[in-house]
């Protein structure tokens, strides 16, 4: 597979954000030619499933101005430098849901956009919950709302939940717990 691989040549950085760095690769293929890559670097995720015991599931509305949409979605946030991607998860479930899991287990990590994106996300799939308080971050305008996981399944189906992280996160808590 060697023949796939492609060698940095030089690296521009072009931007440096909050959340999102933009860089410009040059990169030799292996038949030698010259290529540029244009990579977005961005911290890793955590991304949660709450689902409650009799089978509903928390999701969050929010608008996404990138897409121009209210989009429906699991909860999921940034990893901040150091932290355990576990103690992630439990913070932003929190911070968005106001739910607190008494069981967080991890499903898998995958990047879900790496023609271009660096950003690793980590699925968990939250149990055992109990509600406390929301603590949004100040620029978050979030609503929480409760779904069967029939209704998620068909919301998935019918195109109307759209977002890719939610979609893994549905299809790997649904493979874990064989519903």
């Amino acid at each position: 597979m060697d023949h796939l691989k492609e060698i940095g040549i030089k690296s521009d950085r072009y931007y440096e954000g909050r959340i999102v760095n933009l860089r410009k690769d040059t990169v030799r293929l292996a038949d030698g030619s010259i290529a540029t890559r244009e990579i977005v670097e961005h911290a890793p995720a955590a991304v949660i499933l709450p689902v409650f015991d009799d089978g509903r599931v928390a999701l969050i509305y929010q608008y996404r101005r990138a897409v121009d949409e209210i989009m429906l979605e699991a909860p999921a946030g940034i990893i901040d430098p150091g932290e355990d991607t576990t103690a992630a998860a439990l913070r932003e479930l929190q911070e968005e849901t106001g739910y607190i899991a008494g069981k967080m287990t991890p499903l898998l990590g995958a990047y879900l956009t790496p023609g271009f994106c660096d950003e690793f996300m980590h699925f968990y799939l939250a149990e055992d919950l109990s509600l406390g308080d929301t603590d949004f971050d100040e620029d978050e305008r979030i609503e929480t709302v409760i779904v069967t996981w029939d209704d998620l399944n068909e919301l998935i189906v019918s195109g109307k939940i759209r977002d890719g992280k939610t979609i893994v996160a549905f299809l790997m808590a649904k493979a874990y717990l064989n519903k």
